[in-house]
Protein backbone atom coordinates (compact mmCIF):
# COMPACT_ATOMS: atom_id res chain seq x y z
CA UNK A 1 0.00 0.00 0.00
CA UNK A 2 2.97 2.40 0.31
CA UNK A 3 2.84 2.87 -3.48
CA UNK A 4 -0.80 3.99 -3.48
CA UNK A 5 -0.17 7.73 -2.91
CA UNK A 6 2.13 7.93 -5.97
CA UNK A 7 -0.33 5.89 -8.05
CA UNK A 8 -3.17 8.19 -6.99
CA UNK A 9 -1.12 11.21 -8.10
CA UNK A 10 -0.41 9.50 -11.45
CA UNK A 11 -4.13 8.68 -11.88
CA UNK A 12 -5.07 12.29 -11.18
CA UNK A 13 -2.51 13.42 -13.75
CA UNK A 14 -3.85 10.89 -16.29
CA UNK A 15 -7.34 12.33 -15.85
CA UNK A 16 -6.03 15.90 -15.95
CA UNK A 17 -7.78 16.81 -12.70
CA UNK A 18 -6.62 19.40 -10.19
CA UNK A 19 -6.27 18.50 -6.53
CA UNK A 20 -9.09 20.89 -5.62
CA UNK A 21 -11.42 19.30 -8.20
CA UNK A 22 -10.84 15.85 -6.70
CA UNK A 23 -11.18 17.09 -3.13
CA UNK A 24 -14.47 18.82 -3.97
CA UNK A 25 -15.80 15.82 -5.92
CA UNK A 26 -14.88 13.41 -3.11
CA UNK A 27 -16.04 15.81 -0.36
CA UNK A 28 -12.59 15.97 1.23
CA UNK A 29 -11.06 18.80 3.21
CA UNK A 30 -8.67 21.17 1.48
CA UNK A 31 -5.04 20.08 1.26
CA UNK A 32 -5.95 16.41 1.77
CA UNK A 33 -4.44 15.37 -1.57
CA UNK A 34 -1.33 17.48 -1.06
CA UNK A 35 -0.40 15.60 2.10
CA UNK A 36 -1.51 12.25 0.68
CA UNK A 37 0.34 12.57 -2.64
CA UNK A 38 3.57 13.90 -1.16
CA UNK A 39 3.83 10.92 1.19
CA UNK A 40 3.98 12.86 4.46
CA UNK A 41 1.14 10.93 6.05
CA UNK A 42 2.26 8.22 8.44
CA UNK A 43 -0.87 6.15 7.82
CA UNK A 44 -2.91 5.71 4.69
CA UNK A 45 -6.32 7.24 5.45
CA UNK A 46 -9.51 5.47 4.42
CA UNK A 47 -10.38 8.46 2.25
CA UNK A 48 -7.50 7.44 -0.06
CA UNK A 49 -9.59 4.42 -1.08
CA UNK A 50 -12.50 6.73 -1.85
CA UNK A 51 -10.20 8.76 -4.13
CA UNK A 52 -9.07 5.53 -5.82
CA UNK A 53 -12.70 4.51 -6.37
CA UNK A 54 -13.42 7.97 -7.84
CA UNK A 55 -10.57 7.57 -10.33
CA UNK A 56 -11.74 4.05 -11.23
CA UNK A 57 -15.23 5.41 -11.84
CA UNK A 58 -13.66 7.86 -14.30
CA UNK A 59 -11.90 5.13 -16.31
CA UNK A 60 -8.56 4.56 -14.59
CA UNK A 61 -7.38 1.02 -13.93
CA UNK A 62 -4.85 0.35 -11.16
CA UNK A 63 -2.28 -2.35 -11.90
CA UNK A 64 -0.57 -4.54 -9.35
CA UNK A 65 3.10 -5.41 -9.75
CA UNK A 66 3.74 -8.52 -11.81
CA UNK A 67 5.63 -10.07 -14.71
CA UNK A 68 8.79 -8.31 -13.57
CA UNK A 69 7.16 -4.86 -13.62
CA UNK A 70 6.11 -2.55 -10.85
CA UNK A 71 2.63 -1.21 -10.10
CA UNK A 72 0.99 1.29 -12.42
CA UNK A 73 -2.15 2.82 -13.85
CA UNK A 74 -3.73 2.96 -17.30
CA UNK A 75 -6.96 3.79 -19.07
CA UNK A 76 -9.42 0.91 -18.69
CA UNK A 77 -10.75 1.53 -22.21
CA UNK A 78 -8.75 1.41 -25.41
CA UNK A 79 -10.69 4.32 -26.91
CA UNK A 80 -8.30 7.23 -27.38
CA UNK A 81 -8.18 10.53 -29.19
CA UNK A 82 -4.62 11.11 -27.96
CA UNK A 83 -2.37 10.12 -30.89
CA UNK A 84 0.94 10.80 -29.10
CA UNK A 85 -0.27 9.47 -25.70
CA UNK A 86 0.35 12.81 -24.02
CA UNK A 87 -2.02 11.96 -21.17
CA UNK A 88 0.08 8.88 -20.38
CA UNK A 89 3.24 11.01 -20.45
CA UNK A 90 1.54 13.45 -18.05
CA UNK A 91 0.68 10.49 -15.77
CA UNK A 92 4.28 9.24 -15.98
CA UNK A 93 5.46 12.68 -14.91
CA UNK A 94 3.02 12.43 -12.00
CA UNK A 95 4.33 9.00 -11.02
CA UNK A 96 7.86 10.40 -11.09
CA UNK A 97 6.61 13.40 -9.05
CA UNK A 98 8.04 16.00 -11.42
CA UNK A 99 6.75 19.37 -12.56
CA UNK A 100 6.89 20.14 -16.27
CA UNK A 101 9.81 22.45 -15.56
CA UNK A 102 11.77 19.78 -13.67
CA UNK A 103 11.14 17.14 -16.36
CA UNK A 104 12.20 19.59 -19.09
CA UNK A 105 15.38 20.35 -17.19
CA UNK A 106 16.22 16.69 -16.51
CA UNK A 107 15.41 15.57 -20.07
CA UNK A 108 17.04 18.66 -21.61
CA UNK A 109 13.98 19.51 -23.69
CA UNK A 110 11.75 22.57 -23.86
CA UNK A 111 8.96 22.87 -21.29
CA UNK A 112 6.67 24.12 -24.07
CA UNK A 113 7.03 20.78 -25.89
CA UNK A 114 6.02 18.91 -22.73
CA UNK A 115 3.03 21.21 -22.18
CA UNK A 116 1.83 20.80 -25.78
CA UNK A 117 2.32 17.01 -25.64
CA UNK A 118 0.37 16.69 -22.40
CA UNK A 119 -2.48 18.90 -23.65
CA UNK A 120 -2.70 16.98 -26.92
CA UNK A 121 -1.97 20.13 -28.92
CA UNK A 122 0.86 18.75 -31.07
CA UNK A 123 0.06 18.36 -34.78
CA UNK A 124 3.31 16.47 -35.38
CA UNK A 125 5.98 15.17 -33.05
CA UNK A 126 9.74 15.33 -32.80
CA UNK A 127 10.61 11.71 -32.05
CA UNK A 128 14.09 12.62 -30.83
CA UNK A 129 12.64 14.96 -28.21
CA UNK A 130 10.06 12.36 -27.18
CA UNK A 131 12.84 9.77 -26.81
CA UNK A 132 14.75 12.13 -24.49
CA UNK A 133 11.68 12.32 -22.24
CA UNK A 134 11.23 8.54 -22.30
CA UNK A 135 14.88 7.97 -21.39
CA UNK A 136 14.71 10.52 -18.58
CA UNK A 137 11.64 8.79 -17.13
CA UNK A 138 13.36 5.39 -17.50
CA UNK A 139 16.26 6.70 -15.42
CA UNK A 140 13.63 7.41 -12.74
CA UNK A 141 12.23 3.83 -13.00
CA UNK A 142 9.06 5.03 -14.78
CA UNK A 143 7.77 4.08 -18.22
CA UNK A 144 4.85 4.98 -20.42
CA UNK A 145 2.84 1.94 -21.49
CA UNK A 146 1.20 1.90 -24.89
CA UNK A 147 -2.48 1.32 -25.40
CA UNK A 148 -3.73 -1.93 -26.94
CA UNK A 149 -7.05 -3.16 -28.29
CA UNK A 150 -8.05 -4.21 -24.75
CA UNK A 151 -6.92 -1.19 -22.69
CA UNK A 152 -5.55 2.30 -23.00
CA UNK A 153 -2.12 3.81 -22.42
CA UNK A 154 -0.75 4.40 -18.95
CA UNK A 155 2.36 4.38 -16.83
CA UNK A 156 4.07 2.10 -14.33
CA UNK A 157 7.27 1.57 -12.45
CA UNK A 158 9.65 -0.44 -14.57
CA UNK A 159 10.48 -2.69 -11.63
CA UNK A 160 9.38 -3.06 -8.04
CA UNK A 161 12.30 -1.03 -6.72
CA UNK A 162 10.78 2.30 -5.78
CA UNK A 163 12.82 5.48 -6.13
Amino acid sequence: MQTLPALLRAARFLLGYSQSHVETSCKLSGRFLITLENGTRQRLPGAALAVKAFYELHGVEFLDPGDGHGAGIRWRSSLSTDPFEGQAFRAARGLADLSQEKLAEKAQVGRKFIALLERGDLKSINLETLKKIELCLRDLNVEVTKGTSSHGAGTRWINNLLP
